[in-house]
């Protein structure tokens, strides 16, 4: 019998794989701990933004700003998303330049009917596409300074944005005013799915992920090691900064999967000061996205990120620090780089052990005569195992629970 011979196998399989969880499992918990330890005891210096006089964000003097967007194909969506910003955006002095190939003539022809009734939107064409976003955002970029050169006007701020944002209508003034009093040079904003059927399963796994990740995890790496990750949308840059830490270089990598995690990470190991603004004011100010609904278009975008920010930035940057920084910044921003990378072993352990679980399963089958291979058992009641076993169940299930 295949079960009967490979039972120890199993055994074994299932030893390493609770005792990898229990240990992913507690690098977890000592976040979430910190996190709320900082946010019961040390809240007002652990997340000022929420004590921002909420009168100081439309008072502060308008910067002008640029949103970036590039496009390919989006011709059924960017007229929907720029009438929602000139409609709902509570800021004056911006512009709106839009991305496109010269061969994607449907966007194209949308954006010139917006730039019609807009004064402020802006079609920046250069190059046939499809390539890559980054080599897109670098190009946006380019055909900006050049608009400025003949308008005369120069912006302060950079936002970027995909073509099927939902902006919130504070998000600019955001970006104003704490650049300003606070003088970051790059600030992220939380990025939540937006509002979809309860049937679309995989979308809300997401939305589960992002609430995760962009209500506390984030604000915990930015304070503890000044890096916070772009999610190349709801991404604002100071212009100063650019010029002052980019120079001649690109900003984004055209190599890269993730041109956006590789550019904050630059930027990091730069010196940048970066700021991850969660509820200023006590105000959810946070961008609107979809993501993916099926399985195949979140395997596609999955595998980007994980060949991005584990193998091509593992590449790039290895493990160093920065020479600016002191040893326990360095080493704050080695653990985070350990905690995005560790997902390569994540994903394998679990794949792995689901395949545990499924042993195991067929084995409570068995023993109730639903299956009617012998299957032998390979966790034990009150064994090593057996309590690994039930100490990783406990954990995944309080993760479930309390996130």
């Amino acid at each position: 019998m295949f079960f009967a011979s490979t039972a120890d196998v199993w055994y074994w399989v299932t030893m390493f794989c609770a005792i990898a969880l229990i240990l992913f499992g507690l690098d977890d918990i000592l976040m979430d701990l910190y996190y709320w330890y900082k946010f019961i005891f040390h809240r007002k210096k652990w997340s000022p933004h929420r004590y921002t006089d909420a009168d100081s964000l439309t008072l502060t003097v308008e910067k002008p700003i640029a949103i970036l967007i590039p496009t390919w194909k989006e011709q059924d969506v960017i007229g929907k998303m720029i009438d929602n910003i000139i409609d709902t955006v509570r800021y004056t002095n911006y512009h709106i330049f839009v991305g496109i190939y010269s061969n994607d003539q449907d966007t194209l022809s949308a954006v010139m009917d917006l730039e019609s009734q807009y004064d402020n939107v802006h079609a920046i064409v250069d190059g046939e596409g499809p390539t890559t976003k980054a080599d897109n955002m670098n190009k946006l970029y380019e055909g900006l300074k050049a608009w400025e050169q003949e308008f005369g006007i120069h912006f302060e701020i950079l936002a970027l944005h995909d073509a099927e944002d939902v902006i919130h209508e504070d998000e600019l003034l955001v970006y104003n005013y704490y650049m300003q009093t606070e003088e970051y040079d790059m600030i992220q904003l939380p990025v939540f799915p937006l509002e979809m059927e309860k049937s679309k399963f995989i979308h809300w796994t997401y939305n589960d992920e992002f609430a995760e990740v962009h209500t506390k995890d984030v604000e915990v790496r930015a304070n503890v090691s000044g890096l916070v990750p772009s999610a190349g949308t709801a991404t604002a840059y100071s212009r100063s900064a650019l010029e002052k830490y980019f120079g001649d270089e690109l900003v984004f990598d055209t190599k890269s999967l993730t041109e956006d995690y590789e550019s904050a990470l630059r930027l990091a190991m730069k010196g940048a000061k970066m700021g991850f603004i969660y509820l200023p004011a006590k105000k959810e100010v946070a961008l609107g996205s979809y993501f993916p609904e099926t399985f195949k278009t979140a395997v596609r975008q999955r595998t980007r990120w994980n060949v991005g920010i584990i193998f091509q930035a593992w590449k790039t940057f290895g493990w160093r620090g920065s020479p600016l920084f002191n040893w326990k910044r360095n080493l704050a921003l080695r653990y985070y780089m350990y905690r995005d990378r560790r997902a390569v072993a994540g994903n394998i352990v679990n794949m792995i052990a689901y395949l545990s679980f499924i042993y195991i399963i067929l084995h409570e089958l068995m023993e109730a005569g639903i299956f009617k291979y012998e299957i032998p058992p390979i966790v034990h009641e009150y064994t090593l195992i057996w309590y690994l076993v039930a100490i990783a169940t406990t954990m995944m299930l309080s993760f479930a629970i309390a996130r």
